[in-house]
Order: C-alpha cells, then sequence, then structure tokens
C-alpha cells in the first residue's frame, strides 16, 4: 500500500498551488499545512509570495483596463464630434453663407437656431 506521502502530486499545478496558498491567506499555521502537503515551507512561503503578488497585479490591471475603456470611448466621441464638424463645414460651404433665425421654442433655455433654409 503507498504511504500518504506517494500520493502527493509530484508536479503542482497552479490551480492546487493557489488552493494551497489560499489556505495559508487565510490564516492556517504554515506548518500544518505543510506537513498535510508534504511541502517544504520554504515552498509554500514562494507559492503565498507569488498569490499576492499576482493578486496586486490583477489589481492594478483591473483599474488600468476600466480607464482604457473610459479613454476608448472618449476617444470614440471625439471622433464622432470630430466628424460631425467636417459635416458641417462642408454644408456650409455648398449653402454660402449661413445665416440664423433664432425663435424661442426648445433649445437651451427656450432657444432653438434654425438656419434660414430649414
Amino acid at each position: 500500500m503507498k504511504s500518504h506521502n506517494d500520493m502527493r502530486p509530484k508536479r503542482w499545478s497552479a490551480k492546487r498551488k493557489l488552493e494551497v496558498a489560499l489556505r495559508l491567506l487565510r490564516g492556517k499555521p504554515i506548518d500544518d499545512v505543510s506537513r498535510d502537503e508534504g511541502v517544504e515551507i520554504y515552498r509554500l512561503e514562494e507559492w503565498k509570495h507569488e498569490a499576492m503578488s499576482s493578486i496586486e497585479e490583477g489589481f492594478k490591471i483591473r483599474g488600468s483596463s476600466l480607464l482604457s475603456g473610459d479613454l476608448a470611448r472618449a476617444k470614440q466621441q471625439i471622433g464622432n464630434l470630430s466628424m460631425e464638424v467636417e459635416l458641417l463645414k462642408e454644408r456650409v460651404k455648398k449653402k454660402g453663407s449661413f445665416f440664423c433665425i433664432m425663435s424661442f421654442e426648445s433649445w437651451p433655455h427656450g432657444i432653438t437656431i434654425k438656419s434660414k433654409d430649414m
């Protein structure tokens, strides 16, 4: 019959290392985890440190990706507005001078601006 030590994995998957590191982060004594898993204390310390570093990097990435999304949306809006300005400039060039008639209907504070050809 195989002993308990023989049944332990020879190679540890990232998922399994994470499970062990989480036990340490939850406060389980490192001596108990070392004994239960048959892993040296120094190696458990390394796994715990790697897990903490990865968690910290995860928070950094998440924050910067949120900013990246905001930046992408802002660039999209700038592009849309720039295109709209260019189209309006072309429209003004084609129609000649641009005279406006103001009426007190809707636009900010009851003012609507209409071109004479509207």
